[in-house]
């Protein structure tokens, strides 16, 4: 019920801050495997590492 109330004070952002949040989690994956790809087998990936 809180939740509901939050949804109708906020006018529904919550849903934007969710989507947004689960859009830079995913960059920041990608971001992460594309350097561990990028640096394998380097000296700065054993640094990262």
């Amino acid at each position: 019920m809180p939740m509901l109330i939050a949804i109708i004070l906020t006018g529904n952002h919550f849903v934007l801050d969710a989507v947004a949040g689960v859009a830079v989690a995913l960059a920041a994956l990608w971001l992460a495997g594309f350097l561990n790809r990028r640096f394998a087998g380097t000296r700065i990936h054993a640094v990262l590492v």
